[in-house]
């Protein structure tokens, strides 16, 4: 069944004030062990990853929506997307060697201010590989008019569990 529902007036604003030197993304990056996440051969398992971040998405329908707008009044709404990807939404890449903090924070800085797509749902997710620590981040960027830091934080919340485990599997 699709559903949809009308941008409060608050992130209407998020939207209308945006602009290339005023960007209202909002991000966190975020550091794990790599280990349960990697394939028997070495590497980020990317395939299991997507199926599982998928899986947990159904907890926020806001993030299987996009933007589009009433016919006459053209007031944004939130429509369900019915050609959700999630791989519209994953990107993977690798730090350059050495792979410190700075590294990843200088990356961070580049890619949270770049725009979203406004013909898909208003986020995206980067695995950042290649940490001199071994480790994994995951930088999760989303719009403003779509997060605030309550919603960010349900979002966090189920993706991530309060105890370590190695089974990930949906």
């Amino acid at each position: 069944m699709s559903h949809h529902e009308r941008l409060s007036h608050e992130d209407t604003v998020f939207l209308d004030v945006e602009s290339p030197r005023n960007d209202m993304n909002v991000g966190v990056c975020l550091v794990f062990e790599a280990g349960p996440w990697t394939q028997a051969g070495g590497g980020l398992d990317f395939e299991r990853l997507a199926t599982y971040i998928e899986s947990r998405l159904d907890e926020n329908h806001r993030y299987r929506q996009r933007l589009a707008a009433t016919p006459i009044e053209n007031r944004p709404l939130w429509v369900d997307d019915e050609d959700f990807e999630i791989r519209n939404h994953l990107r993977r890449l690798r730090l350059p060697e050495p792979g410190r903090m700075v590294e990843l924070q200088t990356l961070c800085a580049e890619i949270v201010p770049q725009q979203l797509s406004r013909t898909r749902p208003l986020w995206e997710f980067w695995l950042i590989e290649g940490l001199e620590s071994g480790e994994l981040a995951l930088l999760a960027k989303a719009h403003h008019c779509m997060v605030d830091g309550v919603a960010g934080m349900q979002l966090l919340m189920s993706l991530l569990d309060t105890e370590p485990r190695d089974d990930f599997d949906p």
